[in-house]
């Protein structure tokens, strides 16, 4: 580095945005903290092979997010962490931060200098910060997409790259113009709407598929939900009806439960009035105990003054002992101090006479000291005239080595000339033989490509039977999941059936076993006599229960017995009539008329008659009935006379004759009895008892029976969902499959055209090689004759060499006899500067020693002062001493005055703290009177309390049973209707006080309309048969699913245009971006192909016009004097310039902040390192440039010069070295 020369510096415009700095910590071999600053302009990093310069671009690259630990020269990413060597621990993380000028804001963010970094730590932990702050990679990513900064961008160019970035495939290359276009936002944003695009089309198939299906639901649905409702009307007023009579049974109790209050609030006044009085008497006694308390503590506080005088009278005493020990130890004291300054004042006189001594031995030091500083001034003087000489020797040394080095340089590039003419023929002569050997292999790889041809033929017809197999197949499958589904709907539809058949059933059952419990149809004197047989008395036992409880009748035609049903289905059964009227007549009387039957009253037998033969005879209505053993006898009397028939023609007929008692009965319910009597009514359905108990069993079979086929639906239809998720996977499976042939379908016509396009460029390659052999030996012949023009030259400047180092040696003879005087005057100078530094050092000596006698002599008179002010320190103390001993005797004999009083004073507090004493004792007794009354009037109010209890318990039985039942909050209810009374009352007071017309108050409620409307209400809900109440909720559900899902549907098709629109628009958008940039970057290649080649033809074209966003990019290249040919068959040198042409068009179309070129110029020679250079200088303007180089002009071109070394292996170090103002200089070592 110090044979480098000044420089000649480019002006340097700022850039928009540069690199400011690079930080370096644990990264591969940079194992401390390293900083390479930047600025505008070139810089260049220097050092040997292997210490670590292309460390600082694997920095780069990774810290911009390079994820390929290959790509960084490594198996793994752990290996950028420092390894550690022989005197260093491995390192626990590797950092890197790279500081950019952002001033210009070109850069997506506000901040002025932006800083990206990214620490790895050797748990595999990996964190990228922007600013200080952590963020991900794409935001990186995103903050220099389309600036030329990246990862692979045009902006780092590392070893290798330039052959790759020449050698790659034209697909390939296709990045490098992409990134300058600025359209790689624009392919990722195509992507992504494609992506979006996939998935809304999909979403729209499954969406449509559903809304056809709620659509079917939504209109079965409907009907079922407006029964519904109808029956959710009926059933609203029969709960408002019920609720009516209980608010009456709750203001009832609500009234008794206001009276039981009324006495407690009589009692609890009463209660009140004792307890103010107790309070009164305790309020005495507890004033007399406070005053208790308060001279008990002045009898304590006086105790206490007492003993404290007692302490300090003894204190005292104590304290004037002490004073007068004290005055006498100062008297003492007092008198050493006298002594001690009588001392210090001998001392001090002796001190005095050793400074006068001290003082003349300074004078004669100083005057040596002057003398010497004279003498070395005159040496100075003349070592600077021998030094002036030597210079101007030195001088002419250096401008003679000059001129012998740049002999020496011109010879070495005759010499580098002549080595590079035999190494380029050597190389000819090479590329001969590859070239020759290459045809053979041409024509080899020609035979190949054609069996591999036809073998791709075979593979596409092979595969076009694989795909029509399996389309058959998935045609197959498809009709299989469309019939599965169709079979599943079946089910689905039986599944909603059975649950509204279900529905339905559980509403008509809850319906009638409500009127079941509630006894509905049964006089309230019967449900009274039932009700002694539910309260567990023995002599209740004899009831056995209605008749419609005994006897079951389930066969379908029941309902044409009703008008014999209804005669006897509601009398009360019991075993014997004589213990039934005694319990009759023990009870209260009751409600109303009850029917009975005693069993033991029932007649033995009777006539039956035949008529099990008789013409249209049915049945006989006790062959009906299922009851106990017991019961049966019961059924015959009732329902053994009872003939049914089949028409009312016939039981006239059979009513002629027959024994009393007989009815002949139709199964349309038309009867005739025996005594004349004929009915016409047909029967009721379901209007009595024993016909209610049937369909209660009845319903509760087919509830039973619904569930079983409920369930069995449900298994079928799971069945079924899983074979259709089988076929689902199995046409999934078969899709994946026909996807994947045609992809090797895809790829097999892929392969098949490329062969093709490779049987075509072997041709072209063939005659490529030709047409280069030729100018092979063309070339060989003008370098014969250039080598020997190139030996006489050589020659010529060896000469020169040896004459200019002859001259060398005569002035470095003059050179060394002035440095001998110059070292000469040297020794006398520093003789006399030695002489004068002891001089200097006696006189410092001295002057010391002088100080620390004028010290001395101040501490000793501080000493002498601070004795005086000790004595008379001391004469005040003992006088205060004295004082205080005074002082303490007086107040000695006013102590003991005050502890007579207090003596006298407390004799008179014990005495006043006894006569307290007994006042409060009577006070107390008074308390215990009045407490007796308080505990009489406290058990009047528990009678009370139990009495009310019993009202609250009733209401609230009733509230529970009413919230039960009707799901109301009978409190709440009834607290409103009471408010909206007074509400009615007080407006009607207000009215009445302005004389106007008062509204009279609402009539009573007619409850006997109100029990009408129950039973209508009733009737009505029977009427209406099954009803499935969850078809309003799944109506509800189904609606706005079925409204979002349309609207989910516009959205997506929205959607989908919009994408389509994008990706179209994003298509123009690249298009027209690639187009401009391609023609931009074309014109510059060709012109700086031009400027550094001087001379020849470039071009670079789209192998399909046609799609510009699509085909590959194909580079040409004729350097001047040759014909076009292959750019593999280019010197290294021609392969670099001509990458360094395509790079630099690409930073002239679209300027990258930065680039970092390693050993780009390690292929070029001096002439084209020198191109390479004045290239970069016209590139200062919008871009800086790190370069990584061996080559001496690259380095003397450079702005700034960064060494690497290795002190110790595998430990890079930075050494830096700047250009200013023409001159090298080399600030710091790190």
């Amino acid at each position: 580095m110090r044979g480098l020369g000044p420089v000649q510096k480019t002006p340097i415009i700022a850039s928009i945005v540069y690199l400011k700095r690079i930080v370096l910590h644990g990264f591969k071999s940079f194992a401390d903290r390293t900083e390479f600053d930047f600025g505008p302009g070139v810089t260049a990093v220097v050092g040997p092979n292997g210490c670590g310069k292309s460390n600082l671009l694997d920095a780069v690259r990774w810290v911009l997010g390079e994820q390929s630990a290959r790509s960084l020269r490594g198996k793994r990413m752990s290996d950028v962490i420092f390894a550690g060597s022989r005197s260093r621990k491995p390192a626990a993380a590797a950092q890197v931060e790279l500081v950019f000028d952002n001033s210009a804001g070109f850069l997506a963010t506000d901040e002025p200098e932006v800083s990206i970094s990214r620490v790895l730590y050797r748990s595999g932990d990996s964190d990228y910060r922007m600013n200080g702050n952590s963020c991900r990679l794409k935001d990186i990513r995103q903050l220099f997409l389309d600036t030329g900064v990246g990862v692979d961008a045009y902006s780092i160019i590392e070893q290798g790259r330039v052959d790759m970035l020449l050698q790659a495939d034209p697909m390939q290359r296709r990045e490098i113009f992409e990134e300058a276009a600025g359209i790689s936002r624009y392919k990722q944003q195509r992507a992504e709407a494609q992506r979006k695009l996939e998935r809304s089309q999909n979403n729209l198939l499954r969406l449509n598929d559903i809304i056809d299906e709620l659509e079917r639901q939504l209109r079965s649905v409907k009907l079922a939900a407006g029964k519904a409702r109808r029956w959710q009307e009926y059933d609203r007023r029969l709960r408002e009806l019920r609720a009516s009579f209980s608010l009456a049974e709750y203001h009832e109790l609500e009234t008794g439960c206001a009276g039981v209050r009324a006495q407690m609030a009589e009692h609890s006044d009463r209660l009140q009035a004792e307890r103010a009085t107790l309070a009164a008497h305790d309020a005495a006694a507890a004033q007399h105990e406070r005053d208790l308390q308060q001279l008990d503590e002045r009898i304590q506080h006086t105790d206490a003054e007492l003993a404290a005088l007692h302490g300090e009278l003894s204190t005292l005493s104590e304290r004037i002992a002490q004073s007068e020990r004290r005055a006498a130890d100062l008297a003492a004291a007092r008198e050493r101090r006298h002594s001690q300054s009588a001392e210090i004042s001998q001392q001090l006189a002796e001190l005095e006479q050793r400074i006068v001594a001290e003082s003349a031995a300074l004078d004669v030091l100083a005057q040596a000291a002057e003398r010497s500083a004279g003498r070395i001034v005159q040496l100075q003087r003349a070592r600077s005239e021998v030094e002036q000489r030597r210079d101007g020797a030195r001088q002419a040394v250096d401008q003679a080595r000059a001129a012998v080095f740049d002999a020496a340089r011109t010879a070495a590039l005759l010499n580098n000339e002549q080595n590079n003419i035999v190494a380029q023929r050597e190389r000819l002569n090479s590329q001969s033989d590859r070239l020759k050997a290459r045809r053979a292999e041409l024509e080899q790889e020609q035979n190949e490509l054609g069996q591999r041809q036809a073998r791709a033929l075979g593979e596409v017809g092979r595969l076009d039977q694989r795909v029509a197999e399996l389309s058959q197949q998935i045609r197959d499958a498809e009709a299989q999941v469309a019939q599965l589904r169709s079979t599943r709907q079946a089910h689905e539809a039986e599944i909603g059936a059975a649950k509204e058949r279900r529905s339905a059933l559980l509403s008509r059952l809850e319906l009638l076993e409500d009127m079941e419990r509630r006894l509905e149809g049964v006089d309230g004197g019967t449900q009274a006599v039932l009700a002694w047989r539910d309260e567990g008395d023995e002599r209740a036992g004899t009831i056995r229960g209605l008749v419609a409880d005994l006897l079951h009748i389930d066969d379908p035609r029941v309902q044409a017995l009703q008008p014999v049903l209804a005669t006897f289905e509601n009398h009360v059964v019991v075993e014997d009539s004589y213990a039934f009227l005694t319990e009759l007549n023990r009870r209260p009387e009751l409600s109303g008329p009850v029917r009975v039957i005693a069993l033991d009253r029932l007649p033995e037998d009777f006539s039956r008659g035949h008529y099990d033969d008789a013409p249209g005879f049915v049945a006989r209505a006790s062959t009906w009935v299922q009851c106990a053993p017991q019961y049966r006898k019961l059924a015959e009397h009732l329902l053994g006379r009872v003939i049914v028939v089949d028409s009312l023609e016939r039981a006239l007929a059979l009513a002629n004759g027959a024994p009393q008692g007989y009815v002949f009965i139709t199964l349309d319910g038309r009867s005739v009895s025996t005594d004349g009597r004929i009915t016409i009514a047909g029967a009721q359905a379901g209007a009595g008892l024993i016909s209610r108990k049937a369909e209660v069993r009845h319903l509760q079979q087919e509830r039973d029976e619904v569930e079983t086929a409920l369930e069995r639906c449900v298994r079928q239809r799971n069945e079924v969902d899983q074979q259709l998720s089988d076929e689902q996977l199995r046409l999934t499976s078969l899709m994946n499959e026909i996807a994947a042939a045609q992809r090797e379908h895809a790829e097999a016509r892929s392969t098949l055209t490329r062969l093709e396009g490779e049987l075509a460029r072997l041709r072209r390659e063939a005659e490529v090689s030709h047409s280069e052999l030729e100018a092979i030996h063309r070339a060989l012949a003008e370098m014969e004759e250039l080598a020997r023009k190139l030996a006489a030259q050589f020659e010529a400047a060896g000469q020169d060499q040896q004459e200019r180092q002859s001259r060398i040696e005569v002035l470095e003879r003059e050179l060394a006899e002035l440095e001998a005087a110059v070292s000469s005057a040297a020794a006398e100078l520093t003789e006399a500067r030695v002489e004068a530094g002891r001089n200097s050092e006696k006189l410092a000596a001295s002057a010391e020693a002088f100080a620390q006698l004028q010290a001395g002599r101040a501490g000793l008179q501080r000493d002498l002062e601070r004795a005086a002010q000790e004595i008379e320190q001391a004469a005040a103390q003992i006088a205060q001493s004295q004082a205080e001993a005074e002082a303490a005797r007086t107040r000695q004999t006013e102590c003991a005055a005050q502890l007579e009083l207090l003596r006298s004073q407390t004799g008179e507090l014990r005495q006043c703290r006894q006569e307290l004493r007994a006042r409060i004792e009577e006070f107390g007794a008074l308390a215990r009177g009045t407490t007796e009354q308080i505990h009489q009037i406290e058990s009047q109010i528990h009678a009370a309390e139990v009495a009310l209890r019993e009202f609250e318990v009733r209401r609230e039985n009733l509230v529970n049973r009413v919230r039960d039942e009707l799901n109301i909050d009978l409190a709440a209810a009834y607290q409103e209707q009471q408010e909206q009374r007074r509400a009615a009352e007080m407006a009607a007071a207000a009215a009445a006080a302005e004389g106007a017309a008062v509204e009279a108050p609402p009539a009573e409620q007619d409850w006997e309309a109100v029990r009408a409307e129950i039973a209508e209400l009733r009737e009505k809900l029977a009427r209406l048969g099954n009803v499935n109440l969850d078809a309003i909720t799944e109506l509800e559900e189904l609606t706005p699913r079925y409204e979002n899902l349309v609207a989910q549907r516009t959205d997506l098709l929205a959607s989908i245009e919009r994408l389509q629109a994008l990706i179209a628009e994003l298509d123009q958008e690249s298009q027209t971006r690639f187009a401009a940039a391609f023609n931009q970057i074309r014109g510059y290649f060709q012109e700086l192909f031009r400027q550094i080649f001087g001379g020849g033809k470039a071009d670079i074209v789209l192998l399909d016009p046609e799609k510009p966003l699509e085909c590959g990019i194909e580079i040409i290249a004729r350097p001047p004097g040759k014909e076009p040919q292959s750019l593999s068959l280019l010197s290294g040198g021609e392969k670099t310039m001509t990458a360094v042409a395509l790079v630099m068009a690409v930073f002239k179309s679209k300027p990258s902040p930065f680039a970092f070129l390693d050993e780009v110029d390690a292929a070029l020679d001096e002439a084209n390192t020198e191109r390479f250079n004045n290239v970069l200088q016209g590139f200062l303007a919008h871009s800086q440039f790190v370069v990584i180089t061996h080559s001496k002009r690259t380095m003397s071109s450079a702005d700034v010069l960064y060494g690497v070394t290795m002190e110790e292996p595998g430990v890079s170090k930075r050494v830096s070295v700047r250009f200013e103002n023409g001159r090298v200089q080399t600030p710091n070592v790190a």
